[in-house]
């Protein structure tokens, strides 16, 4: 296992300055914290994958996968007011761990403009999560120090659980002692914060009612402010499109949409074609290339800039609105006033369920609800192409297009492209559009 201090960061840097973010008016957040009535959700029951937040443990085949436990590097970057965002801090498994280019996930642009948060993100082929603070310091240049204390691991299901110890670390100043060995035991799995099974005991713990309901609450303001066009955003994840959302801090919140976004993706039922859309959550500038190379993936941003760069995405959701720059594309995910009806059984369905775990002094998952949600309609369109490809005609007939809770006229395209990606062999008829409206 390999440790070093970093006294100096690389020459190549990206100031943390004021004037890299640009912070938008409340009302153009992408969550918008209002008091509009919740969501709920409609259909068939369905197993799904829970989200991050679940507690899960380890089978002994992924266990045996990593074998020295899931967290193969830990770091504490700082931001300098004349070096910029620097490695102040590390401790890797093994030399092989490249860490370069954390200093500018773990202390993101914006990061200036809140006290503390988290974010989690992607960084070569490890995931990565860290908490961040601004601590006051007269001497500072700025009056401030802002530094951040995170890990890396295999699997981010394996990591999340590790943001209380990372919380508790930095809020402890263990930056002034150089007293890292917390952080240090967490690498290869010697610490009294894995168990047996290389399972973070914190992710055994449930979530406070506080973080679920503040969580519920990031979900239900997403929904409701996408409206009908959540179901446009759940066609263009299944076509494995590439998915970005631009928004301000809070950091957690836009990994948490980023998260369910991908969510609303899954499926349980076999399929040739797995549910994989290159989860990126946090991005930043040093992306840019990658998000053009990549053919699917779902990410946030906070850089502005992205605001410029259509290629770098097939999909922007930014203040509250899905952007879709291809036309075709457009045509193919169209909102029909069908789906229009079934969000409004959705938002009725997540009131009702979340009132009633109230009355029953449950816990009510939305991220868990709204992603079992889609869940079951995936599934439920997967069994279709399934059962048309064991027949002879292998067609899908536009009348059945209902049952999927499509809209036999305008979803033809939709369903079309994606039974391409899972089943080629598959038609689906086609039949005319309405010729005044080109939806009903």
């Amino acid at each position: 296992m390999v440790s070093r201090a970093h006294p100096h960061g690389d020459d190549d840097i990206r100031l943390l300055g004021d004037d890299s973010f640009e912070q938008s008016d409340e009302k153009d957040n992408l969550i918008s914290f209002d008091d509009t009535s919740g969501l709920r959700h409609r259909g068939p029951s369905s197993s799904h994958k829970k989200p991050l937040s679940a507690a899960r443990s380890v089978s002994p085949s992924s266990a045996q996968d990593s074998p020295k436990g899931p967290v193969v590097a830990v770091f504490v970057v700082v931001f300098d007011a004349k070096q910029g965002n620097r490695i102040e801090w590390s401790h890797t498994v093994d030399g092989s761990v490249d860490i370069g280019g954390v200093e500018y996930k773990a202390l993101p642009s914006g990061a200036h403009t809140v006290s503390s948060d988290s974010l989690t993100f992607k960084i070569g082929s490890y995931y990565g999560v860290a908490y961040f603070r601004t601590e006051t310091d007269k001497s500072s240049a700025r009056g401030a120090v802002f530094r951040s204390c995170g890990l890396l691991g295999r699997r981010l299901e394996d990591i999340v659980g590790f943001r209380t110890v990372l919380q508790s670390e930095l809020s402890q100043g263990k930056h002034s002692t150089g007293d890292y060995h917390v952080l240090e035991d967490l690498v290869g799995g010697r610490s009294d914060f894995v168990d047996n099974a290389f399972t973070p005991v914190m992710e055994r713990v449930n979530k406070s009612e506080i973080e679920l309901m503040h969580d519920n609450k990031i979900v239900r303001d997403f929904c409701t402010l996408l409206g009908a066009d959540i179901f446009r955003l759940w066609k263009c994840v299944l076509l494995r499109k590439r998915i970005l959302i631009l928004g301000t801090p809070p950091f957690a919140d836009l990994c948490h949409i980023a998260h369910l976004c991908s969510l609303i993706g899954n499926y349980d039922i076999s399929s040739p074609l797995r549910p994989d859309y290159n989860l990126l959550l946090y991005v930043d500038l040093n992306d840019i290339d990658k998000l053009r190379q990549s053919k699917t993936f779902v990410a946030c941003t906070s850089e502005l800039i992205y605001q410029l760069k259509n290629d770098c995405y097939d999909v922007l959701i930014m203040k509250n609105q899905l952007h879709i720059q291809d036309p075709a594309l457009q045509r193919t995910c169209l909102t029909s006033a069908m789906e229009k009806e079934n969000f409004s059984e959705l938002m009725h369905d997540y009131n009702l369920r979340s009132s009633i775990m109230h009355v029953d002094s449950g816990r009510f998952d939305a991220t868990e609800f709204v992603g079992g949600y889609f869940t079951a309609l995936n599934e439920k369109i997967l069994s279709a192409f399934h059962a048309a490809d064991c027949t002879a005609e292998q067609t899908i007939a536009d009348s059945a297009l209902e049952d999927l809770s499509l809209n036999p006229a305008s979803d033809v395209p939709f369903l079309q492209a994606l039974a391409n990606m899972h089943c080629p062999s598959i038609r689906v008829q086609r039949q005319p559009l309405c010729p005044q409206c080109h939806l009903c």
